[in-house]
């Protein structure tokens, strides 16, 4: 019984020592946003933004580059099949709205937002929906 806990206990710790390290080598994305977009329930304009996709496990930080506005949301992994390298993020879009769906911080592991209620409402008015994919210029 003492053998499985000491187990547990060192896999415990290797596990939070290796995620440290992981999030620590994804800096920020910094990128430039060319229209109006929402995340969750808040509302940001167009302009340059550094976002930090690993803020915390599951959580997310978004930050326009004069500081006047910002943003965390809550995440779910995603893993992708076609691997870019290149750190984007994805839209989603209905009609003249845009909602942040998803943040990929290398071409394999990304984040996906939760829809917000705004958004599930346009959903169900939509005909249509688009997404739109927006790729870093570059890193901090």
């Amino acid at each position: 019984m003492n053998l499985a806990i000491v187990r547990i206990l060192a896999m415990f710790c290797l596990t939070a020592g290796f995620g440290s390290i992981c999030l620590k080598a994804q800096g920020p994305i910094h990128i430039t946003i060319p229209f109006d977009f929402a995340v969750g329930s808040k509302s940001f304009t167009q302009g340059e933004y550094l976002v930090r996709p690993n803020l915390m496990q599951s959580v997310i930080a978004i930050q326009s580059a004069n500081g006047q506005a910002a943003a965390m949301a809550l995440t779910l992994p995603m893993q992708a099949h076609n691997e870019s390298g290149k750190a984007r993020l994805v839209f989603n879009r209905y009609g003249d709205r845009y909602f942040l769906s998803q943040v990929w911080a290398n071409g394999s592991q990304g984040r996906e937002l939760s829809k917000s209620t705004a958004e599930r409402e346009l959903i169900a008015q939509a005909r249509s929906t688009k997404s739109v994919a927006l790729v870093a210029s570059g890193r901090e």
